[in-house]
């Protein structure tokens, strides 16, 4: 065999046992494969549980220490003082209802709705001063979807979108007769009423196609 024959068989080997060692390192490990898979399905596993944390209100009581159309101070049960804007979407009740805020009077027992979309922003004040207790609660608005349980809302403008669960014993009529709630579709105008302490969460729902207005007060 010649010097030159023999020389492009050593570099043929040479290709072949050196080229897969070079492939070798693009191909990602299985071990660091699997953890970043696991990483990616729980960065989206976690997303809807922040999501639904967000849309859900709080409520606490006190006693009013001041109230003006833009602020609200409150003394709250764990005797410290704590402030809340108030803004035009800011629903004010006295026994049941509607108020301005120069009706609040200083020592009024009050029930305040917050976001935790925006904790600083009061959504509801409920303010009680011949009633004992704090009266069932009713909005107005419109369907955006209705699924078993769960009903999406907004309000008659057609913005702030939230949620009400729906339990088998809610009370639902359309125009004063028994419906379901998948009865209800997208558009139609509603008034739901829930416990005051529980506002997430429907008692009734009356909504309307044909009347030209709500039954109930």
């Amino acid at each position: 065999m010649s010097i030159r024959m023999l020389s492009v068989a050593v570099l043929l080997a040479g290709t072949v046992f050196v080229s897969p060692l070079l492939g070798a390192d693009k191909e990602p490990k299985p071990e660091v494969a699997d953890k970043e898979a696991k990483l990616t399905a729980g960065d989206k596993e976690a997303k809807p549980t922040d999501a639904n944390a967000k849309a859900k209100p709080t409520t606490h009581d006190g006693k009013i220490v001041s109230c003006s159309n833009v602020k609200l101070v409150m003394l709250g049960k764990d005797s410290k003082e704590h402030s809340h804007e108030l803004n035009n979407e800011t629903l004010l009740t006295l026994d049941g209802k509607p108020s301005k805020a120069n009706e609040l009077k200083e020592g009024t027992k009050i029930r305040v709705t917050i976001s935790s979309e925006d904790a600083a922003v009061a959504c509801r004040v409920e303010a009680i001063d011949k009633l004992t207790e704090y009266p069932a609660i009713s909005h107005d608005g419109k369907v955006v979807s209705t699924t078993d349980g769960k009903l999406v809302m907004t309000n008659l403008k057609g913005a702030q979108e939230h949620s009400c669960m729906i339990t088998d014993d809610v009370k639902i009529t359309c125009d004063g007769e028994a419906c379901k709630l998948s009865d209800l579709k997208p558009g139609t105008k509603i008034r739901v009423s829930s416990e005051s302490a529980n506002p997430e969460t429907a008692t009734s729902i009356e909504a309307i196609v044909k009347n030209p207005d709500f039954a109930s007060l």
